[in-house]
């Protein structure tokens, strides 16, 4: 995330103060100043940022997915018995359930209940937006 607030300080930075002073001299008002031309403006830095930011957490998770690291480890490579640490074992790690939701998974989508298509529960007779009917 600091990445992200860097790059987007150092685009917002990078906007000349003159091409704010000519929206507003235009009678723009400061929300349509920032929407319209000081967003497209810092969008190039913003997408930077994010574009580091994932290669950054990547680059992170790629040594663990080398040394061990699965979906889903049906132990812990903690017990009870000697020796308490056993690094044969496999092991489950967040970064990588990130990525491979992020990255590797084509359906996430199906799965997301929040990706459902809206559901209709209009009669036919009335005019409905959602069916289009």
């Amino acid at each position: 995330m600091p990445v992200v607030i860097v790059a987007t300080e150092e685009g917002l930075a990078a906007i000349p103060g003159g091409m704010r002073e000519a929206s507003l001299a235009l009678s723009a008002t400061k929300l349509e100043t920032t929407l319209r031309v000081v967003l497209p403006a810092v969008m190039p830095s913003i997408l930077t940022g994010l574009i580091l930011a994932m290669a950054r957490a990547a680059g992170e998770v790629a040594p663990l997915m080398i040394t061990g690291v699965v979906k889903l480890a049906p132990s812990l490579p903690i017990d009870g018995q000697w020796p308490f640490f056993h690094f044969e074992r496999k092991f489950m790690h967040l970064g990588f359930q990130i990525y491979d939701t992020g990255f590797q998974s084509p359906t996430w989508t199906r799965r997301a209940p929040w990706c459902s298509p809206p559901r209709c529960c209009c009669s036919s007779s009335s005019s409905c937006s959602t069916c289009s009917r």
